[in-house]
């Protein structure tokens, strides 16, 4: 508790908590497809022909604008799906979330 003295009157405040600031896991839709490698962009954009999953992925990316934001549930799952389809591994996947 603070005390201060005010004209001649006595305030108590509770001190300043600090907000902790959000930190925004956006990043461009380019920056993020220019960091999988060509063979990655390959297998991905090959296996979204045939599988539904990876092509839902590919198909937000597309609509997503200029951000993917990396807590998204939908870029969660499609990593995840990318993952199960053995097209990157769980510790790519995380460096792409930034994990």
């Amino acid at each position: 508790m603070i005390e201060q003295i005010i004209n001649g009157r006595l305030y108590k405040t509770a001190p300043l908590q600090p907000v902790s600031e959000v930190v925004s896991k956006r990043i461009s839709v380019s920056e993020f497809v220019a960091s999988l490698s060509d063979a990655e962009l390959r297998g991905i954009l090959q296996a979204a022909k045939s599988d539904p999953a990876i092509n839902i992925f590919i198909e937000r990316l597309r609509f997503a604008g200029a951000v993917v934001d990396l807590d998204s549930v939908h870029t969660k799952r499609g990593l995840s799906a990318l993952v199960s389809k053995g097209l990157i591994n769980k510790g790519r996947s995380d460096e792409l979330s930034r994990k």
